[in-house]
Formats: C-alpha cells, structure tokens, sequence
C-alpha cells in the first residue's frame, strides 16, 4: 500500500502538476492541474450547494428536537353563569423526555370552592396547590415513538447530506480533471493542426519557385494550395474544439472570487505528463472501495430510514398503557380532606381492536427494506464491474501510448527523410504529403491515448475515492 501511494503521489503531484517556474514579471505561466483542482475544490458551485444542504439539515434536528422543548401550560375554568361561580386555575412546567415516552411536570392550582359536589376535585385551600409528577409509557411508546424517530431521521438527513457532498466532491473532482486533460489535448492537437498546416504553406512559396525555374508542373501548385486549404479547414475545426473545450474547463477554472476564468491559449503546458503509472490490482480493493462508496453509503441511510418506519408501525400494533405519579400539597386555609400530602398514580389503557393502518405500514416498511436490499447488491455488482473494466481499460491505454508514441517517432523519421528528397528533387508532392499526414495522423492517436489514458486514471480515482489523488482533504467535512 505505500508502495502504491508513493506511485499516485510521484504521478499526480510531480507527474500532473506541471512545473510552474519563477518566471519574469508579467510573464505568463502555465495551468496545472492542481491549479483547477484545488479551484473547484473552494468553489464549484455544486459543492457550495451540498454544503448549504448540511446546514438546512443541521436546522432540521433542532426542530425535531423541539418536539422536547419545556412547556409553560395553562387552564383555566370559570362558570360564566348559573347558580355556581366556581374559578379555577392551573399552571404547570411541562418537559418531555425521551426514554419511555415520559413527561415530566411541576405545577401549582388554585380555585375557589363554589363547584358542584361532582367537581369537588378542583377545588383548593387557600393557598393553593403544588404538584410535581412523571407520566410514561409501560408498552406502546415506550421503545420509541413519532417524535424520537423524527430526531433519528432528522440525523440521517444530516449524514446524508454529507454523503451527497462527498459524492459531490468526487464527482467535481473527476469532471474538473476531466475537462483539464480534455483541454490539453485539444491544445497540443491545434499545435499539431497548425504545424501540418505551416509545413503546406512553406512549401507553396517553394513550389512558386520551383514552378518558375521550370523545375515542377504548375498543377503542383493548385494541388498544394488545395491541401493548404484543408489544412487550414482542420485547423479552424480544432481551434474551435480548443475554445469549447476552455470554456468547460472554465466552469471548475475560478478566480478568487469564484467566478469562471477562461484559460489562455498561452497557459497551456507543453506536453502531457508520462503515462507509466501501473496502477494496483482493482480486484484487490474491492471490499474496501465498497465500505468508501458513498452510492452504497446512501442506500445504508434509506436503509435506516425505513428500519425506523417498521419500528414505528410495530409500535402502532401495541396496546397503550401509561402509568402516571403524582405528588400534591395544598397550604393555605381549607378543608381538613385537603390537608397532608397526596400520592396519585393514574394508569391509562387503550386496545386497538382493528390495526389495519399499522399493518399497511409494517407491510410497506418491509417491502422497502427488501428492494433496498436487491438495490444495494446492484450497486455493489457494478461497482466491481467498473473496477474491473477500469483495470482493463487503464492497462491497455498504458500499452496503447507506448505503441502510438513508437509509431509517432517512425512516422517523423519517415517524414523527415521524405521532406529532404524532396527538397532535393528525388521525391514528388504526393509522397511528401502523404508522409506528413501521417506522421501527423500519428501524434494525433498519440494525444488521444494519452487523453484516454489519463481520463481513465482519474476515473479510477474517483471510483476507489482516492482523495489525495482528486485534491481533496482526507479531513475535509464530507
């Protein structure tokens, strides 16, 4: 394992960030690749939206925890008319609290004693009453109830929304790097283009000559012109490919401020960096880039989600019994029934006779769970499946560079000789040209293997969330 991440640092520190030297003053340096990385890390939009979506997440706990805020409570009870003029009055703290559903209270009542005899109950001495108690649950709500598995899944949607910004991130990451090595090779193939396109234009002021000496036919001279042409359409089509591709690296290519800078023509490095890298057997890292996947990640939190819904509709199909205590002292003038301290347990009952709400909800909870667990299997077959792919991928593109670098150097060696017969009268026009194009042909599937094989890196970063591979933090809030 160092062994290979001292391979990734020696490729994507010193191989991909480019060498940036001190440079005269107002002299135009290069982009590299940790240049666009680290500026769409600060500020791609995407990004500073999934972070804006922790914080309201974050808001939503502190409202489900409300669900537990003390309460100031009052009733009050005034016979408005008739022949009784009773008033009574009762105020209490109320704190509900999480273990067995329980709420606890401390309160004071006072009344006057002008009630009928059936609600005797409400009446106090003078100096009113205090009273303090508990009320819970002895068996529906007493593991869990509506307001605790809100909390619950107020936190997941927190921890979700921290995965959906790590998969954000990787996702950022891969596509900036994409566009940068997108952009490279769209560089170096206008370089290509243009040189082609030089090498028709000196020769036509040859050709002009040559003509004139009597040396070539003067079809020669319409025939290059005509190639000239091309050539010059080729390079206006891969001119406008560079510019599409600066304007996509622009959305992840920032200012300071976060806005879209569109690269020069000027910052562009001179070469891609060597493709020699011979990354780890993808099979080996399988099951550790299973447990970093955030995709399987986000299943595991639905899969919480609905592990609560089953608790709660399984809560539902239970019978309700709560158990009250309470303790009271009246002060104050009275009635001697009054006097001396009162110990109160009230217990409640309630049977659901017909369940058909919790049983429709225990059976979808379930149902959920199932799918989410054929949906996790698919997940994790794919994954390894693009693990794989990517292994075979980035190993043939390694291969493929090689072949079309050694191809591209035959091919110069080839037009370079050629170009010297001609110019020496031993070859013709067609010859000459033929070798060109193909030497050019050459370089040019030589920049896009090299393109294919850095893509293919970068999505095997993202896939194995290699971090330090994509400029991201290990400690970086996910």
């Amino acid at each position: 394992m160092n062994r290979r991440i001292a391979s990734l640092m020696r490729i994507s520190v010193r191989a991909i960030v480019l060498l940036v030297a001190a440079s005269p003053a107002g002299a135009v340096t290069t982009i590299s690749l940790e240049e666009v990385l680290a500026s769409s890390r600060e500020h791609f939009p995407r990004v500073q939206s999934a972070v804006a979506e922790i914080l309201a997440q974050q808001g939503r706990v502190t409202e489900a925890l409300g669900a537990f805020d003390l309460a100031l409570e009052q009733e009050s009870l005034i016979w408005a008319d008739g022949y009784y003029d009773g008033v009574s009055t009762d105020s209490k703290l109320v704190k509900p609290v999480g273990p067995a559903n329980a709420k606890l209270f401390a309160g004071y009542r006072v009344s006057n004693d002008d009630f009928p005899i059936y609600q005797q109950e409400l009446v106090t001495n003078d100096g009113g009453e205090f009273n303090l108690g508990i009320v819970f649950s002895m068996w529906r709500d007493r593991a869990t109830d509506a307001r605790r598995v809100a909390i619950d899944n107020a936190r997941l949607g927190v921890r979700e929304a921290r995965i959906e910004l790590r998969l954000a991130r990787l996702m950022t990451q891969r596509n900036a790097a994409r566009a940068y090595w997108r952009w490279l090779a769209a560089g170096r193939e206008l370089a290509v283009y243009r040189q082609l396109a030089a090498l028709a234009e000196k020769r036509m002021d040859g050709l002009d000559q040559r003509v004139a000496a009597g040396d070539v036919a003067a079809i020669f001279v319409v025939e290059n012109r005509q190639n000239l042409l091309r050539r010059q359409a080729l390079v206006t089509s891969a001119e406008r490919d560079f510019r599409l591709a600066a304007i996509e690296l622009s959305l992840y290519l920032r200012d300071h401020e976060g806005r879209p800078r569109r690269a020069l023509e000027t910052e562009l490095p001179d070469a891609f960096p060597d493709a020699d890298l011979e990354i780890e057997d993808p099979q080996s890292l399988v099951a550790d880039v299973l447990a970093r996947r955030p995709e399987l990640a986000l299943i595991d939190v639905d899969r919480r989600r609905g592990e609560n819904s089953l608790k709660l509709a399984e809560n539902l199909l239970k019978p309700r019994v709560d158990v009250g205590f309470k303790a009271a002292q009246d002060l104050g003038a009275g009635s001697r029934a009054r006097e001396g301290f009162d110990a109160i347990v009230d217990v409640t009952i309630s049977i659901p006779l017909e369940r058909r709400r919790a049983l429709g909800q225990a059976d979808s909870a379930r149902a959920k769970l199932r799918r989410l667990e054929f949906d996790r299997q698919l997940q994790s077959d794919r994954l390894t499946n693009e693990l794989a792919k990517l292994g075979v991928t980035i190993d043939a593109a390694r291969r493929f560079v090689a072949i079309s670098r050694d191809e591209a150097a035959q091919a110069d060696i080839m037009e370079r000789a050629e170009r010297r017969r001609f110019d020496a009268g031993a070859s013709d026009f067609f010859v000459v040209n033929l070798r060109e194009e193909r030497s050019a042909d050459a370089r040019l599937r030589n920049l896009q293997a090299t393109l294919g094989y850095f893509v293919g890196l970068v999505d095997y970063y993202a896939t194995i969330v290699d971090l330090d591979a994509l400029g991201l933090h290990a400690d970086a809030e996910f």
